[in-house]
């Protein structure tokens, strides 16, 4: 493990920090999972095995970040970065020119939008789900304790 003390952080080239709507995708072991940097994530750095994604300011016109990410991880992954993967001794992976050969379907922005508010509130419903699950499991083992032995 590698203890960073703040003045060494502070000499890190900006480059190495995430800014919010960037996207990481997992370039060794678990190849392909790709996340989008949230607000709360801005700032911080991203690790070795990853590939840092960041739109520029042309491509945020035609692309929006959260239908790529949505893409790269559901389609791009199973489809094309897991076809192509290389073997580092045990662990599979990937690289950047990987990454940059790929072919990403320029949809009209309003159903790329579309699209990304669908994954918006499929996450919020998973979220209320594992809420409500861990309500009910709750509430089970309550009864369960309540309940005298015979």
């Amino acid at each position: 493990m590698v203890y960073l003390d703040k003045p060494s952080i502070k000499r890190l080239d900006q480059r190495y920090y995430l800014k919010e709507n960037d996207i990481v995708i997992s370039q060794m072991g678990t190849v392909g999972h790709a996340s989008i940097v949230s607000k709360k994530e801005e700032g911080w750095l991203f690790a070795s095995f990853t590939i840092r994604v960041r739109l520029s300011e042309k491509s945020k016109s035609i692309l929006d970040p959260l239908f790529l990410t949505f893409y790269i991880q559901n389609i791009a992954r199973p489809y094309y970065l897991l076809r192509r993967i290389a073997q580092a001794s045990v662990r599979q992976n990937t690289d950047l020119p990987t990454i940059r050969n790929l072919k990403v379907p320029i949809l009209p922005i309003k159903t790329q939008q579309k699209i990304a508010e669908l994954v918006k509130k499929s996450h919020s419903a998973r979220q209320k789900s594992k809420e409500l699950l861990e309500m009910a499991k709750k509430k089970v083992e309550d009864l369960i304790e309540a309940t005298p032995l015979r």
